[in-house]
């Protein structure tokens, strides 16, 4: 059975918050455990530093008809395989096609975001912010689709599957940490 729990956990997810809350200040932690091991989850408001103040926006900014807020849950392997990241309850699947629809369908309100394949993660030096302002473009491109401002949902994606495997593994110079 694979490790599901490190000690180092609380401490690296501290660590990538604080640098988080940098970037997207609407941040909240909204379980913190209280006993171990448990998950670390995050209520976020996906709109990094420069729009809020280039717009000299507020929280409740963000929390209309296309909602910026989004749940993460850290699970204990981020690392490894990421954030789990829900949101886009508005999302009108319907009018997003087939091969741009990078979420999963959830039993309740949201979707889970696909944020990308599984080797990327171990190469992103603070897997929580990346993630994050991947699902924040993610919302912007699919308000901006969904509201007829593009005719096309605007996504650095890769396939779904393997195929999108392989194509990361073909590109993956591209995405290495600096």
């Amino acid at each position: 059975m694979a490790l599901l729990y490190d000690d180092n956990y609380y401490k690296n997810v501290e660590k990538d918050i604080k640098e988080l809350r940098k970037e997207y200040p609407f941040t909240k932690i909204v379980a913190y455990p209280y006993a171990k091991p448990t998950k670390i989850e995050l209520k976020v408001l996906a709109v990094n530093n420069r729009i809020i103040r280039e717009c000299n926006a507020q929280a409740d900014d963000f929390k209309g008809e296309f909602s910026k807020e989004i749940k993460v849950v850290i699970p204990f392997d981020y690392k490894n395989r990421g954030c789990d990241i829900y949101g886009g309850s508005w999302f009108d699947i319907d009018k997003i096609p087939f091969e741009d629809r990078h979420f999963y369908e959830t039993p309740d309100c949201d979707y889970q975001f696909c944020l990308g394949v599984p080797q990327s993660f171990k190469s992103l030096r603070n897997v929580v912010l990346e993630n994050v302002k991947t699902a924040e473009q993610m919302l912007f491109a699919y308000e901006s689709f969904q509201q007829g401002m593009t005719n096309k949902v605007k996504l650095i994606s890769y396939s779904h599957g393997k195929k999108g495997m392989d194509e990361y593994e073909r590109n993956k110079k591209r995405y290495r940490a600096k």
